[in-house]
């Protein structure tokens, strides 16, 4: 679960250095870019917060393993299709949508993460769990401004989604199909 939650963390923010720098490609004039590089990333934390309770819900119905290997599919997708945008709008909407399925990825990791955890080790959980995400979210504009580097500024978007749909095969190779709910391992 700590790797998922790594790679989750890395890809969110992987972008971070990006999009400031991709925008003024997609607006005619530089008026109102800061603006509106400031709504796309407002609007895509404010889907994810929305969805990720309805998510997070649908998770504790279903099952979490599904709802993390659904949303990463999806969010997969969605990244990487923003590297083909041609105008602000449609990095606007796509970030919104983004947002929608990537709702699902943290409560369903937070989830599975309270699952396994042995009563009484809840503190040193969380806490490395918090740790590891941290790191994550250091490395990220790093290595999304060297992808852009090396390959382009929307290599980056498809590199993301590549973490993503590799972060997906994992979550479902690693993750065990059904957990008993009375016994954490």
């Amino acid at each position: 679960v700590y790797s998922l939650s790594f790679l989750n963390n890395l890809c969110r923010n992987m972008l971070l250095p990006i999009v400031p720098l991709f925008i003024p490609m997609l607006m005619q004039g530089t008026a109102l870019v800061n603006t509106f590089t400031g709504l796309v990333t407002g609007m895509s934390s404010a889907t994810t917060t929305l969805s990720s309770v309805f998510l997070g819900r649908l998770g504790d119905r279903i099952g979490q393993r599904r709802v993390l290997i659904a949303s990463l599919v999806v969010a997969s997708g969605l990244f990487a299709a923003q590297s083909g945008v041609q105008a602000a709008w449609q990095l606007l909407l796509a970030q919104a949508i983004l947002g929608v399925a990537m709702g699902g990825i943290t409560p369903s990791i937070s989830a599975l993460l309270a699952r396994f955890t042995p009563p009484g080790h809840e503190g040193a959980v969380y806490g490395l769990d918090n740790s590891i995400g941290s790191g994550a979210r250091s490395l990220a504009p790093m290595i999304g401004s060297a992808v852009m580097l090396w390959w382009g500024l929307r290599s980056t978007f498809v590199v993301s989604g590549a973490l993503l749909a590799l972060t997906a095969i994992f979550a479902a190779l690693a993750l065990p199909g059904r957990v008993d709910h009375r016994q954490r391992t």
